[in-house]
């Protein structure tokens, strides 16, 4: 609770198909005060794990984002530190499908794409101006996607057979308060009811498209286990075709069926649940 109090600092996304992070650290001003994210590779640490932390920054103090070096050519984007994860625990290779099935504001498709460019990426949301959003980051980044407004639990051209799924699904958002404190009057108790079931069903439709030995990363940007274990312990009892995949990120700790980042500064109250199809 002390941690979602304070407002955390600016986390950023270096765009490696630009520069490395330690070039883009050299072009800040003398007087910017900023840190790569993340201490020298651990023991036991796995390379997905590595990698989730090879773009992060931090800032010190708050800057204008297009003061940044190279942001408006799109070297630079802003993302939490623990959502930069999502995009190395995807395992993406060249050729891949790939799903950004709530993809709005598009950080993490961005991400996917900086870190293997030749991916086929379909990226939606429900929202039509925040689609146009992620259209414009794509643009300023140099990436393409193809993008769509639609609902996953409709039928659209989004139904297809994909190699890698994200599903970065509604959330309370209650691993985010520090940057959204409205969150704590705009939110009911019966929210949770009503947003896991959505999850679930989310997850289980989507669960459909995915290919025969593909990926489909589940997250969230909450602290609550009703919105995390809870929903895959219940997609895990009906589904027998699927298997929880043990993960092993250089923050956080463990869960039951997935990794459960607490909110620590930098780090935003995060979940991952990596699931693998037979």
């Amino acid at each position: 609770m002390r941690q979602l109090n304070i407002d955390p600092p600016l986390c950023l996304r270096v765009n490696r198909q630009k520069q490395s992070r330690e070039q883009w650290l050299e072009l800040l001003d003398d007087g910017a005060q900023a840190h790569a994210l993340g201490e020298p590779s651990e023991v036991g640490r796995s390379a997905l794990g590595e990698l989730a932390q090879q773009d992060a920054v931090v800032l010190e103090q708050n800057l204008v984002l297009a003061d940044l070096p190279g942001h408006e050519q799109g070297a630079v984007s802003v993302q939490g530190a623990s959502a930069q994860a999502a995009a190395s625990l995807m395992d993406l290779q060249a050729g891949h499908s790939v799903l950004d099935a709530c993809a709005a504001p598009g950080g993490k498709t961005a991400h996917m794409l900086e870190l293997e460019p030749q991916i086929v990426c379909t990226a939606m949301d429900l929202d039509g101006q925040r689609m146009q959003r992620v259209e414009e980051n794509l643009q300023r980044l140099g990436l393409s996607a193809q993008c769509m407004v639609g609902d996953v639990m409709q039928s659209g051209p989004w139904v297809a057979e994909y190699d890698r799924i994200l599903l970065d699904a509604p959330c309370t958002g209650s691993g985010v308060i520090g940057r959204h404190p409205d969150i704590k009057w705009l939110r009911r108790a019966g929210d949770l009811e009503t947003l896991s079931a959505q999850q679930l069903a989310m997850l289980q439709r989507l669960w459909g498209w995915l290919k025969p030995g593909g990926v489909l990363l589940y997250c969230t940007c909450s602290i609550l286990t009703a919105e995390n274990d809870a929903v895959i312990e219940a997609f895990m009892a009906t589904q027998s075709d699927a298997r929880c995949d043990a993960l092993n990120l250089p923050f956080g700790q463990a869960s039951a069926y997935g990794w459960r980042v607490a909110p620590q500064l930098p780090y935003e109250g995060f979940y991952f649940s990596r699931l693998i199809k037979a």
